[in-house]
């Protein structure tokens, strides 16, 4: 499979939207997934983010121009039209075509995602916004707003599947790993984190060191709180908040990677609206937040007024909450946000697709269709099964140590069945099988998918490092299939009862 992120990532968009598309990315098995960023604004450090996962990288050049960009909110983000950007992008995916593109742009709508849908099956958007009208195949919002439910009606398609709410947040896996062992924050507060994000252009970072100073000092606790302080390598008063630290003896981290453990260990945050904000609640960190642009003040008031965390507006307001917050007993958020990354990648591994346990009707359809010779030759059955012969198989096949099978449902309809045989955990290997009878669905990457889960399953549920397969030599289709999804030949002898077959080749895949 494959997946591009159209994210840009600088001092202008900020660094969140790549961050939460590069965690979607990594939530996905690099074995079964391609995945492939593109960008006409983002950070070195970013970049260099994107090549050390083994992910392909490809820039968009911005060339001056005087002409309008858009009529969008953020439209100056993109530094071109929206036409241009589209244009840009096809040529630089050139003759690649994918099964999902994800856009995290607020100055892209649905002009631009008409222009590249016919590169891809499906769209994801991921937005906060709710300003502008999308043609996407579903779409993520893991804000918490007081008109959740609502607010994308006439925005989207009928047909586009939305996910709404902080069920859905892009957590790295270091948060997910500590949220069991974190305890909720009571007593007074020992430990201060400070972080504005990875840009911070208005230095909110420089006036929360000074506020935290001025206040440690007046109620004599200069000695007694810990202060760690985060930004960014590109923050534009880097030396100076170095210096600022160490004088007040205070702990400055650059560029780091251990943001969760940070969080985890503070008793108070101080900082902006943004993804962080879903992290902290995440870890149940009390938080003195600043709306650090205009799109942000509406949720974080929302948030804020339902007991989230509090919000300050100026230094002056900084300096009141902290000293507050400093001499009353410390309170942890509720607990009111998942962890949504596999949510997101289950659903775009298989989106229309779903693997189910069969039934009593699943199998009545299924002889029906081993009716047709065509099918049976595909399958590799050579005789037209009798009624009662057929349901015995079935049962034994579903109460078998050995075997997984699954009817496979695209749409709601069941359009073929599929499965894993010959499960062998103490040579950790097993053997796959599918076939769809449901003619109309071929071509739409069912067979793909189902292939790729099968896989998964196989790596993940038992261990295999060899799924290997039987197919017909004349069956060209299926052929095709296996090719594309990673099957090799494999020259080792034929499974009984096919060992003489001439006509059946065997391929195979190693997890």
């Amino acid at each position: 499979m494959k997946i591009v992120f159209r994210v840009d990532g600088s001092k202008k968009t900020g660094h969140g939207h790549f961050m939460r598309c590069l965690t979607l990315a990594d939530s996905f098995d690099s074995q079964f997934v391609e995945i492939t960023f593109v960008s006409r604004s983002l950070s070195l450090h970013l970049q260099n983010k994107v090549r050390e996962r083994g992910y392909i990288f490809l820039e968009l050049k911005t060339e001056e121009s005087t002409s309008e960009f858009g009529d969008l909110q953020h439209s100056d983000w993109l530094d071109v039209s929206q036409k241009q950007d589209a244009a840009d992008f096809l040529k630089a995916l050139g003759s690649v075509r994918c099964e999902w593109i994800v856009v995290d742009h607020y100055a892209l709508d649905w002009r631009w995602e008409v222009l590249v849908r016919h590169k891809t099956k499906k769209i994801l958007v991921i937005d906060d916004l709710a300003d502008r009208r999308h043609d996407c195949d579903a779409l993520f919002d893991q804000n918490i707003n007081k008109n959740l439910e609502s607010r994308y009606i006439n925005l989207v398609p009928a047909r586009c599947r939305l996910f709404l709410g902080s069920k859905y947040c892009f957590l790295r896996p270091e948060f997910y790993d500590l949220r069991n062992s974190v305890q909720p924050r009571i007593g007074r507060i020992k430990n201060i984190l400070v972080f504005f994000g990875g840009v911070d252009g208005e230095n909110n970072t420089e006036q929360a060191i000074s506020v935290i100073t001025k206040v440690l000092s007046k109620l004599a606790l200069k000695n007694s709180v810990r202060v760690d302080v985060v930004i960014g390598s590109e923050h534009p008063a880097l030396a100076n908040i170095e210096a600022m630290c160490r004088k007040e003896n205070f702990i400055c981290h650059i560029q780091t990677n251990k943001m969760a453990r940070l969080m985890a260990d503070a008793d108070l945050a101080i900082g902006a609206g943004g993804i962080s904000t879903y992290e902290r609640l995440y870890l149940r960190l009390p938080a003195l937040l600043k709306a650090t642009s205009s799109n942000q003040l509406e949720p974080l008031t929302y948030m804020s007024s339902i007991g989230l965390f509090e919000i300050f507006s100026s230094e002056k307001d900084l300096e009141e909450k902290v000293e507050t917050a400093l001499l009353r007993e410390n309170r942890s958020p509720p607990i009111c946000v998942e962890n949504g990354n596999e949510k997101i990648a289950k659903y775009m591994m298989s989106a229309d697709l779903s693997l189910k346990k069969p039934n009593g009707f699943d199998v009545a359809r299924t002889f029906r269709w081993l009716q047709n010779k065509k099918l049976r030759e595909d399958f590799l059955v050579s005789e037209t099964p009798l009624r009662s012969n057929h349901f015995l198989y079935w049962r034994n096949v579903l109460n078998s140590r050995d075997q997984s099978a699954f009817a496979i449902y695209y749409l709601d309809k069941h359009v073929g069945n599929c499965g894993l045989k010959n499960i062998d955990i103490e040579n950790c290997s097993s053997e796959l099988w599918i076939y769809l009878a449901d003619e109309d669905v071929r071509g739409k990457g069912v067979a793909k998918n189902s292939v790729v889960t099968l896989l998964m399953k196989a790596k993940n549920e038992y261990a295999s490092r060899l799924v290997y397969l039987h197919v017909s030599r004349s069956n060209a289709a299926a052929i095709r299939l296996y090719d594309a999804a990673g099957f090799v030949d494999d020259q080792s002898p034929l499974d009984h009862p096919l060992a003489k077959r001439n006509d059946i080749k065997k391929m195979s895949f190693t997890l």
